[in-house]
């Protein structure tokens, strides 16, 4: 028998502990960077009009308020009167919203349609039609949908006051407005939304920026975390110099826009 060569000795990786703490600190400054856009995100800078408007909403109550004394009102419906116009009036002053486009708020719509029973629409749990009824909540990305009846499988239904009826290919009754945005992410984001509305007790309509922003983390941030942590493992298993492998982690953690799609509800970090 033929003597065996001994294995050749594998040289220990003396940059492996200096790749991971560069490594860690690429990551630490992307989730900083995307975290402080998300704690930021908002529409458009509308503080001083919307500071403006607040403003005018107490010497207004105070002006109707005497009004209602002067025409003989009870204090209890004073009150009560009052109450209702404050809440009024402090939802027209709310301009800002942290949703920036109405590709955006297309998909959150669909979140509040799907979640909020007082959004829901009977029989089209996917219809937008009382979301995009409320106050910053209009959007451009939408589409109409009518309810088709064909003679005679399907009889016509029983017509409210204010439906819509055309003949056309068929007869049409209705329809319902929903979002131009693919369906599925929504749907798996309404988890979510579901247990924080429930952990918390508030929605996107009562409180857009603290429900809004949670969800992005939850759905955005941590899953990209994730990402580049595996990214980075995965380059360290394949790459052939430390130079290398640092250059590539910096370009999957800081060269795409990834970071930058974390303050909006998006297809592209799912896919990624």
């Amino acid at each position: 028998m033929l003597p065996q060569e001994p294995a050749a000795a594998v040289a220990p990786d003396s940059g492996k502990s200096l790749r991971h703490a560069v490594y860690a600190v690429m990551i630490a400054a992307a989730a900083g960077i995307m975290l402080g856009r998300i704690l930021a995100v908002d529409s458009i800078d509308y503080y001083r009009l919307e500071a403006e408007r607040r403003k005018q909403i107490e010497p207004e109550l105070a002006r109707r308020t005497a009004e209602m004394r002067a025409a003989g009102r009870s204090e209890e419906e004073i009150a009560q009167k009052i109450a209702q116009v404050r809440d009024d009036l402090e939802q027209k002053s709310q301009l800002s919203r942290p949703f920036l486009s109405g590709n955006d708020r297309s998909r959150w719509c669909t979140l509040r349609a799907l979640v909020e029973p007082d959004m829901r629409v009977p029989g089209a749990p996917y219809a937008i039609d009382r979301v995009i009824q409320q106050p910053n909540w209009d959007t451009i990305d939408m589409v109409k949908h009518d309810r088709r009846y064909q003679p005679p499988e399907e009889p016509l239904p029983q017509l409210k006051p204010g439906d819509r009826i055309r003949d056309w290919d068929g007869r049409q009754v209705g329809g319902h407005l929903y979002s131009s945005k693919p369906p599925l992410y929504p749907t798996l984001l309404a988890g979510v939304y579901w247990a924080v509305h429930k952990a918390t007790g508030e929605t996107l309509g009562t409180q857009p920026y603290l429900i809004g922003r949670t969800i992005l983390i939850i759905s955005q941030w941590l899953p990209l975390l994730v990402y580049f942590v595996l990214l980075t493992r995965l380059i360290d298993s394949f790459g052939s110099t430390d130079w290398g492998r640092v250059f590539a982690a910096g370009a999957g953690i800081f060269g795409t826009f990834l970071t930058t799609f974390s303050t909006v509800l998006n297809n592209h970090l799912p896919a990624a």
